[in-house]
């Protein structure tokens, strides 16, 4: 995977208000992009904006709370 350019998009549920989803969404990257670091990848890594969809409540919420990584 070295020297390959992937890109994060975060997610977030539909509950708090948006700068707190920004905020966890933000707190998800630095703490995947460190993971990638430490496992030894070297290649471009560049980020999205945060989503989410409203129309996943309840249960389906959790779906939301993810980073989709794209080759």
């Amino acid at each position: 995977m070295n020297n390959r350019i992937i890109t994060l998009q975060p997610f977030t549920d539909a509950y708090g208000t948006a700068d707190y989803n920004k905020h966890l969404a933000d707190e998800r990257l630095k703490n995947l992009i460190s993971y990638l670091k430490e496992l030894g990848f070297n290649g471009e890594i560049k980020t999205q904006d945060y989503s989410y969809d409203s129309k996943a409540v309840g249960l389906n919420s959790s779906y939301n709370r993810r980073i989709d990584i794209l080759l």
